[in-house]
């Protein structure tokens, strides 16, 4: 870490005291100190921190064999802003596919959709009407294993989303004894087939 980022780190922890989401209008060292947190890290994909960040994905019309479809149900963002699709390399690419994927008539009777069920596919619905009353998953671990349940807990390296280090932090909060150090665990794409190690 370079001294600069260093130092800004220090900054962070000492003027935020741990709270970098709801800062205290007051604390302007705090706020000076996460805006520069945020210009750093502007240029990287906080999904994926080795892939290039692309442009955000805005809703928009568009034209797929001739039948014209919105991404999103609000017409006024598609007045304002359109940007061009994404570049095939993104990782947004993808999810842009997975939309005419899932909603394809085909597909929704290949996965036996019962038709008028769903009008249209997302990836993230934020407009679903559940109550969202789970904050943590912690206890349900400690029951499964307490009942004898082996569980699998995931957490890749390159996530800025979903860090590892909060992973470790909840999975030590388990309590439970150290049976083998963390270690990498990479995966090996050959033809098709999926070796982890």
């Amino acid at each position: 870490m370079s001294n600069k980022r260093h130092e800004l780190f220090q900054s962070l922890k000492k003027s935020c005291a741990g709270e970098y989401q709801t800062i205290e209008p007051s604390n302007a060292d705090c706020l000076r100190n996460v805006e520069a947190f945020h210009k750093c890290i502007s240029d990287i994909d906080d999904s994926h921190v080795l892939e290039r960040k692309c442009p955000t994905d805005a809703p928009r019309p568009i034209e797929i064999l001739g039948k014209r479809r919105y991404l999103n149900e609000n017409p006024q963002e598609f007045l304002h802003f359109k940007p061009d699709l994404p570049a095939i390399e993104c990782r947004s690419y993808v999810h842009f596919l997975l939309i005419y994927w899932a909603n394809d008539d085909n597909v929704r009777k290949a996965l036996h959709v019962r038709e008028g069920s769903i009008e249209e596919w997302k990836r993230c619905n934020y407009k679903l009407p559940y109550t969202y009353e789970i904050k943590s998953s912690i206890k349900f671990h400690i029951d499964l294993g307490i009942n004898g349940y082996r569980r699998l807990i995931y957490s890749g390296d390159h996530d800025m989303k979903a860090p590892f280090l909060g992973t470790q932090a909840w999975i030590k909060s388990l309590n439970y004894s150290i049976v083998d150090d963390w270690h990498p665990w990479h995966l090996q794409v050959t033809r098709g087939l999926t070796l982890a190690n």
